[in-house]
């Protein structure tokens, strides 16, 4: 299991710094959901090497976290409505 000094590093790694390609694409990865959760995290940690920067298919995806009280469904509405993503 990686220790929470590692994590730290993991987290801090330039999304700029990762080429597509050389992520690991978490679509393929499989997780035995019978195995107990730190079992489970342990695993799927292995399979991926850093939990804050990878790929789903073609798309880089880096998960960042705010040192603040509100709730994913809080933020989330408010993500997408300042989103550029075009709505034809």
């Amino acid at each position: 299991m990686l220790s929470s000094q590692q994590l730290r590093c993991l987290y801090r790694k330039p999304y700029e710094t990762a080429s597509g390609q050389e992520l690991p694409d978490i679509s393929r990865i499989s997780v035995d959901c019978t195995l107990p959760v730190r079992d489970r995290l342990e695993k799927f940690l292995n399979q991926v090497g850093n939990p804050y920067l990878y790929r789903v298919d073609h798309t880089t995806v880096q998960i960042q976290f705010l040192n603040t009280p509100k709730t994913l469904q809080e933020i989330l509405p408010n993500i997408f409505e300042k989103s550029p993503v075009s709505r034809n």
